[in-house]
């Protein structure tokens, strides 16, 4: 878990507790398998061996689009190391009160802050600024940048947007403003409404009509304001 949580931000406990129940069943089944795959190719079991697999992979996929992720925002690698050795000191001494106790502590050195926070996000021409509130009682984006020379399948919105929320531990937006419908302001509205959830979204009268506000509006709870 430490080092999931330092690479990606989180962990989803299903998939997670679902790959530790099939870790006995690769180690004792698996793994000698494929060592008498590789020295006899030929077998005629191992197209069922492969479909069995498949069942797994598509458990496995099908986990991860359940509830239950974490999201336990950007762990520094130093914190994770030690976390990962409390975990397997755990492992062998059989005594994890340590181990909860420290994850609670670095969860909320993570997440809980008691002051306002503003952060300008780079997203290369445009603007986009976060706003939370302490102890994470509301957090407000104002736009969200766009593809204001041409298109990309990796906007700065998706590329550098939505992994700052992540790492900073937030699952939602309680406010998206889009001040106004230039694409270096708003283009990536809907990047970012269906990368994370939008309780609300707000723009002015003139403004919501417009396409690029418009194809982000599917999403969020409430309708726009008129």
């Amino acid at each position: 878990m430490p080092p999931l949580v330092v690479a990606l931000y989180g962990v989803h406990l299903l998939t997670f507790a679902y790959n530790c129940l099939l870790m006995p069943i690769f180690e004792r089944i698996l793994m000698p398998l494929l060592i008498v795959a590789c020295l006899w190719p030929q077998c005629p079991l191992w197209p069922t061996c492969n479909q069995v697999l498949g069942w797994f992979e598509a458990g496995l996929g099908w986990l991860g689009t359940l509830p239950g992720y974490w999201q336990f925002g950007a762990l520094p690698w130093v914190a994770g190391i030690i976390l990962l050795v409390l975990v397997l000191r755990a492992v062998v001494v059989g005594r994890w009160r340590l181990v909860l106790v420290t994850t609670a502590a670095m969860y909320a050195s993570v997440n809980l802050h008691p002051y306002w926070r503003v952060t300008m996000i780079d997203v290369g021409q445009g603007d986009s600024i976060l706003i939370e509130a302490p102890w994470k009682r509301a957090t407000v984006l104002i736009d969200t940048g766009g593809r204001a020379f041409g298109t990309t399948s990796s906007p700065p919105a998706k590329r550098v947007t939505l992994n700052y929320l992540a790492a900073r531990g937030l699952t939602h937006i309680d406010m998206l403003v889009l001040t106004h419908p230039d694409a270096d302001h708003v283009g990536d509205a809907a990047v970012i409404t269906h990368g994370i959830r939008v309780r609300r979204m707000v723009t002015t009268p003139m403004s919501a009509g417009d396409e690029l506000i418009t194809g982000a509006r599917s999403t969020v709870g409430p309708p726009l304001p008129r």
